[in-house]
């Protein structure tokens, strides 16, 4: 990923930055000075940004979520505020889990139930998520399991790129390690990793 002369109104000015595969790029800075809007426009939720984005050396133009997460583009976004932008609090964790990629379960019109119960309980033991039963709402779940669950959710669309905004906030100091563990383990195995955190250690 590179990006050139990206602005948006106040919040962005000029932001060039370049992202390797298998690194880990983190952005600094007191919290709310841009970072969230530079995520947000990377994943195409904000309009009229100006400045380039390349992917693989070549300008690409994401104007909606839907296109960057599409297989061309292979971008991921785990927002800053699992409860309201993250999660559907009411709605089971797998569904939770399998939301962004269900169109990879498609059959026919509707979903091949088996193999998406499959990829969900493949993405419950690898990221070690404590639950009771698959189908209860997301909300049961402590914090950070719930903030795994958004992590799964994206996982499953297997990015090529991951766009991290704040993602340890508020979850424990066991759950922070286990979370850092598997942004090496991503890393190591080639994803590039942009990272906003407001835990500066």
């Amino acid at each position: 990923l590179a990006v050139q002369h990206l602005s948006w109104e106040r919040q962005l000015d000029d932001i060039n930055l370049a992202l390797g595969r298998g690194e880990i790029l983190g952005l600094g800075g007191l919290d709310g000075q841009g970072q969230k809007e530079l995520l947000l426009a990377l994943f195409g939720v904000l309009k009229d940004v100006a400045g380039t984005i390349e992917l693989n050396g070549q300008p690409v133009a994401i104007t909606t979520p839907q296109k960057a997460k599409s297989d061309a583009f292979g971008l991921a976004l785990v927002p800053e505020d699992r409860k309201t932008e993250g999660l559907i609090l009411a709605m089971g964790i797998g569904k939770n889990i399998s939301l962004a990629a269900l169109q990879q379960f498609g059959k026919g019109l509707g979903v091949d139930v088996d193999a998406e119960r499959l990829r969900i309980e493949q993405m419950l033991r690898r990221l070690q998520i404590k639950i009771g039963a698959v189908d209860d709402p997301v909300s049961s779940l402590s914090g950070g399991n719930q903030q795994k669950v958004v992590l799964a959710k994206w996982l499953m669309t297997e990015p090529k790129i991951l766009m991290l905004n704040d993602p340890t906030r508020g979850i424990d100091v066991g759950t922070k390690q286990e979370l850092y563990q598997l942004f090496r383990e991503l890393a190591d195995a080639g994803t590039s990793i942009l990272l906003y955190s407001t835990d500066y250690d």
